[in-house]
């Protein structure tokens, strides 16, 4: 017991989005447990069954219970960035001192992520916005947005970069995938998108 205790406290460290899930817990370890069969027939045990009364599920594999429960741990993306005029559609945004610009958090992980925050960076070190994001579901996504001024912003191509779960806050599968990136060009103090979603009146 004091083996399966142990592990358990393995397996939330690695993802502490299971601790009070026993039943999560439980089926990690059982379905990571290396089968052992017996021929004892304790219990009218057949030779190949488990679990069986002697045995169990088998002897447990720490190593593999916590790749498991790593494996659903949540998992933040940014799948897309968007830029649009401050007056709303129908107007370029190339025309506009200001723009909204719309970042869609999916969490494509297999269990719900907590509240996070996402950060909207311009040319790797200017920080134009860390918005609160909130807890999103798996398979679900949502979007946060800030204002951007470009009055003082240098005219030429700029580097955006957007990116979920900033500080750390949600463990997650891997924070490999957590970023997405494209460039935007200044001409006059006005914005031209070179690699998001194009406006329907950008040029």
């Amino acid at each position: 017991l004091a083996h399966v205790a142990g592990l358990v406290a393995l397996i939330i460290s690695a993802n502490p989005a299971l601790a009070g899930n026993v039943d999560a817990i439980e089926d990690i370890i059982e379905g990571t447990a290396v089968r052992k069969t017996t021929n004892e027939m304790c219990g009218l045990d057949g030779p190949a069954q488990v679990p069986n009364n002697t045995y169990g599920w088998g002897r447990i594999d720490a190593l593999a219970a916590v790749q498991a429960a790593i494996a659903q741990q949540p998992d933040l993306t940014v799948t897309a960035i968007r830029l649009t005029g401050s007056d709303g559609p129908g107007n370029s945004f190339k025309q506009k001192e200001t723009v909204t610009i719309t970042a869609t958090v999916a969490n494509i992980g297999a269990t719900s992520a907590g509240p996070s925050k996402t950060e909207f960076l311009l040319d790797g070190t200017t920080v134009l916005g860390l918005v609160d994001t909130g807890s999103i579901a798996p398979n679900a996504s949502r979007e946060v947005s800030i204002t951007w001024n470009t009055r003082h912003v240098p005219t030429g191509d700029h580097q955006l970069t957007v990116t979920a779960d900033r500080d750390d806050d949600v463990a997650e599968t891997t924070n490999a995938n957590n970023s997405n990136s494209g460039n935007v060009t200044i001409r006059g103090n006005k914005v031209r998108n070179s690699s998001f979603e194009a406006d329907a009146n950008a040029d």
